[in-house]
């Protein structure tokens, strides 16, 4: 798997990752203003997306999201 990197910073309400392709892999921001069981959710989240490959498919982003939720 690639290299995942993460870094925190404040984002708005809603909001709990964002996931960013690099050069070397990824990298996952987490939202500082989330509480740490949000944001280990969110890191889990995050990671499971790019272990099915979700960037580098064409699928609409509705059915990427329904089927990661689905997954658990």
């Amino acid at each position: 798997m690639d290299d995942i990197y993460v870094d925190r910073i404040p984002m708005p309400t809603g909001i709990h990752e964002g996931i960013f392709p690099c050069d070397t892999g990824y990298t996952i921001y987490l939202n500082t203003l989330d509480s740490q069981e949000r944001r280990e959710q969110a890191y889990r989240h995050a990671v499971n997306h790019i272990r099915r490959n979700d960037f580098n498919c064409c699928r609409e982003v509705q059915e990427i999201e329904m089927e990661a939720h689905h997954d658990g």
